[in-house]
């Protein structure tokens, strides 16, 4: 009993510690510093009021691409469906010339299912039996990328969440950087 008596004493003291004084001294040159510790000086230093401080409720957190694949739990037999490549606002350099979209299905995509990928919305390619797919040609800008999975019947049982990327591309008024000296 004693020792939970003293372990609370131990924390209000250091939270009043904590919650402490501070001084303003300012020296025979007139620099200024701040301290905790009280000037031995007392002409030196004055005390000041420090206001309280200013703290923010924590922000929830975006979910991950893997919590947002549980939006589609169970959609058409398939436990999560999601993108994982590229990933959720990323960006693509200028020198990179193509995107993979890589799409996960879990159980694995059904032999009579085929994935379809949407880019800004529109089909990107004809629906395929792949889960890896290659977008080229990409302009500069922020895009959407999402994916469906289509049955035999040709109806969406799954989808993804869209997954924002931003391409970056030269431009007239930024244009290619030279080549690194001995590139040929």
């Amino acid at each position: 009993m004693q020792t939970i008596i003293a372990l609370i004493a131990v924390l209000l003291i250091g939270s009043a510690q904590a919650s402490g004084q501070v001084y303003k001294v300012v020296d025979e040159e007139g620099r200024v510093t701040y301290t905790d510790s009280p000037p031995a000086d007392e002409e030196a230093g004055e005390s000041v009021q420090v206001p309280e401080v200013n703290t923010q409720p924590a922000v929830k957190p975006r979910p991950d691409q893997d919590s947002q694949a549980t939006a589609n739990k169970g959609a058409g037999g398939y436990r999560d469906v999601y993108i994982t490549q590229p990933a959720h606002e990323s960006t693509v350099p200028p020198g990179q010339l193509d995107v993979v979209v890589q799409v996960v299905t879990d159980p694995a995509l059904k032999p009579n299912h085929r994935v379809q990928v949407f880019y800004d919305g529109e089909p990107y390619a004809p629906p395929a039996a792949t889960t890896s797919v290659v977008l080229s040609e990409l302009y500069r800008g922020t895009h959407q990328i999402r994916a469906q999975i289509i049955d035999a019947d040709n109806r969406v049982v799954a989808s993804t969440e869209p997954v924002t990327i931003y391409v970056k591309r030269h431009s007239i008024q930024h244009p290619n950087p030279a080549p690194y000296p001995g590139a040929n």
